[in-house]
């Protein structure tokens, strides 16, 4: 589950720098076998490569809900982002971002808030 607002995380309270995780969310593994999760991957390749997007490499990641998650970018500064994360939402794709990865300490994580442009 996606909080808030991650400024107001231990890292933001003690000065060190942040990372902010650009996640595409895919559907719950559940108790999917190999077969289907691999599918559940295939299927976002190929949204982005329909988009024109083709990653070197494809981190994925699950959560602790055991969904697919698909690490799309990294960050210092969330406003770096921005445009990036509108592209992504423009095809379709939900968008969340954390300051930590599952395994990692714990961190604030959000779903991406409506930003104007």
């Amino acid at each position: 589950m996606c909080k808030n607002n991650p400024d107001h995380g231990p890292a933001a309270i003690s000065g060190e720098r942040t990372t902010h995780y650009v996640l595409i969310l895919g559907p719950s593994y559940g108790s999917l076998g190999f077969e289907a999760r691999e599918e559940i991957r295939t299927g976002i390749r190929e949204r982005l490569e329909a988009g024109g997007i083709r990653f070197l490499e494809y981190p994925w990641i699950w959560d602790e809900e055991d969904r697919c998650l698909l690490l799309a970018g990294q960050y210092e500064k969330m406003e770096d982002a921005f445009w990036w994360i509108k592209a992504l939402e423009s095809m379709g794709f939900e968008i969340c971002i954390r300051t930590s990865l599952p395994g990692e300490d714990p961190g604030m994580e959000m779903r991406m808030p409506e930003i104007s442009s």
